[in-house]
């Protein structure tokens, strides 16, 4: 069920099987999703919940970094992608390998993939038309969405996307460490993101596999991990 944060933004909660939480924001002239969600499947739920109380599909879909639960729903979504360049190089690289013998298989070791394509659904992998290299502003009509790359220990294309008129910022995974490093953070990293969330003029801060937390709360827990690695 999609739920509203404030005024103008929502989103579609996190599951524990693997799916991002998908953000809303509502323009009085356009509309922006955040994230594109894992599947056409997931995105036509998330479509579903917005029709259930009016709210017409999104003008745009902005990826905050090339992770397939947040951007193998891409060629289902209303309106336009956006994305920056380093996501779509990634994109294009899955793209082009996707036609490679396999390329599936070796995708279904993933268990949120092999849940969501696991009956042979098709993967159909779209790079963004709208691309960007730092940082891009939307003017969504008496509100307005900057995206810009950070510096992230999760991966090097994360895109953040704050709505300074709500006082919203949207993390995506930027948070998180890398599955490869055992989902640990990298310290120089994540101290590097923490100087940005502080100075983000926001109430909110919504981390793609949780749940909303106001900044006044993300920002000491993020302070205890950096406090813990220096221990080590």
């Amino acid at each position: 069920m999609l739920q509203q944060l404030t005024d103008k933004v929502y989103y579609y909660p996190c599951t524990r099987g693997g799916r991002p939480l998908l953000g809303y924001v509502r323009g009085s002239e356009r509309s922006l999703a955040v994230d594109a969600g894992y599947s056409d499947r997931h995105v036509a739920e998330f479509y579903a919940a917005l029709v259930a109380i009016s709210l017409p599909l999104p003008d745009y879909t902005a990826l905050t970094h090339w992770h397939l639960d947040h951007s193998f729903g891409l060629y289902a979504c209303h309106g336009s992608g956006v994305a920056c360049d380093l996501t779509n190089l990634k994109l294009r690289c899955h793209l082009r390998n996707s036609t490679r013998e396999g390329y599936r298989e070796y995708l279904m070791h993933d268990p949120g993939f092999a849940a969501e394509f696991g009956h042979g659904e098709p993967i159909t992998i779209v790079p963004a038309p709208i691309e960007f290299s730092d940082e891009l502003t939307l003017n969504l009509g008496g509100v307005t969405a900057r995206l810009f790359r950070v510096d992230s220990p999760h991966t090097y294309d994360s895109v953040c996307v704050h709505i300074p008129e709500e006082g919203v910022l949207f993390l995506g995974d930027a948070t998180y460490g890398k599955y490869s490093e055992s989902w640990g953070p990298n310290h120089a990293r994540l101290r590097s993101l923490v100087r940005v969330i502080e100075r983000c003029d926001c109430r909110w801060c919504l981390c793609s596999h949780g749940s909303p937390q106001e900044k006044s709360a993300l920002l000491p827990h993020l302070y205890s991990v950096l406090e813990r690695a220096a221990k080590e």
